[in-house]
């Protein structure tokens, strides 16, 4: 897709286009519900991440169908760049691919070629399945539509990639270059340093990549401030953390409120009766 070429774009991407959308990684709790109570709670998006949760797609089968349901964006991270991870996810329903280590434009080309229909891509057809919600139809209908749909994130996250990123983010079939810092932070000398001056420069330059070929920046952002931070320098599909953090987060500080609250009061107020 060009730059100007936007009208059959993604709903998320145009959204993204105007203000930054959330979402956050799902590595541990694959619940069908998870994708619903996230769209619940705010999120524009969801990622089912297959590289770092030991599962494979039969554990997101059901979260994806349910996600379109719900009306929010599924995104899979498969595990690696082979072909047929990418269409299987593709044919469950998912929304977008995310696919870690890109180390090249030409690596980026090729697995875009997997996302689409022909004549732009290779991505071969089948419908009346999942990734159509069984509608089926004219091919070349369907074709179309789930080429408008579906839209592919190359993670930016060593030296190479980041090399190439303006010409990564110059191809037609790359939509989201979404940055892994804890991994670029690491093949650039300063693991989990985020502030450190080198992945400083390293997040501009994949900046004035998107913005001269009108492409949306995608981060990861283990921590509240840090998806400040970077929503403000100008990223624009910001993950807050992962499930497993979220969990960690909220029920720790709910703990610190029930007990803050007994000490002073003696009590606290109940939450509605469908969260006991």
């Amino acid at each position: 897709m060009s730059e100007a070429d936007t009208s059959r774009e993604n709903p998320l991407l145009r959204t993204a286009r105007t203000r930054p959308v959330f979402g956050t990684f799902v590595i541990e709790f694959f619940s069908p519900g998870l994708p619903t109570l996230l769209k619940q709670a705010g999120a524009d998006w969801v990622l089912l991440d297959l590289e770092h949760s030991g599962l494979g797609l039969d554990s997101a089968r059901a979260p994806i169908a349910v996600g379109r349901q719900a009306g929010i964006t599924t995104v899979v991270r498969v595990p690696g760049p082979h072909q047929h991870l990418v269409s299987t996810a593709l044919d469950a329903g998912a929304d977008a691919i995310m696919v870690p280590w890109v180390e090249s434009a030409e690596e980026a080309e090729r697995i875009a070629s997997w996302t689409k229909y022909p004549p732009v891509g290779v991505r071969g057809s089948a419908f009346g399945i999942a990734g159509d919600q069984y509608v089926g139809g004219p091919a070349e209908v369907a074709q179309r539509a789930a080429d408008a749909r579906t839209f592919f994130l190359p993670q930016i996250e060593t030296p190479g990639a980041l090399d190439d990123v303006s010409a990564i983010a110059a191809l037609p079939g790359v939509d989201v270059p979404f940055v892994g810092p804890l991994d670029l932070s690491t093949n650039l000398g300063v693991p989990g340093n985020f502030t450190a001056p080198v992945l400083e420069r390293a997040l501009e330059q994949v900046l004035e990549a998107c913005a001269a070929y009108g492409k949306v920046p995608g981060i990861f952002a283990p921590t509240v401030e840090l998806a400040r931070r970077w929503s403000d320098m100008g990223f624009r599909m910001v993950s807050l953390a992962a499930d497993t953090a979220l969990l960690r987060w909220a029920f720790a500080d709910g703990l610190e409120a029930l007990r803050r609250g007994s000490a002073s009061e003696g009590a606290v107020s109940e939450g509605p009766a469908s969260e006991a």
